[in-house]
């Protein structure tokens, strides 16, 4: 799995996270696309393999 790459907030968006509460939203949406690889099973994502990836992978992310 390729190493993750995590850019700063810009200033625009440090101010729309601050500006939300609970009666503004300021919503911040993103859309990723992925390879199923070894998470297909029968040509569709199989959950139970994703729960396993997932769970494996915890350990190493420190805020868990």
């Amino acid at each position: 799995m390729p190493d993750a790459h995590y850019d700063r907030l810009s200033a625009t968006d440090l101010v729309f996270l601050d500006l939300e509460d609970d009666k503004v939203s300021m919503h911040i949406g993103a859309v990723s696309i992925f390879e199923g690889g070894d998470l297909l099973a029968a040509g569709s994502l199989d959950i139970e393999r994703v729960q396993r990836f997932v769970e494996a992978s915890l350990g190493s992310n420190p805020g868990s």
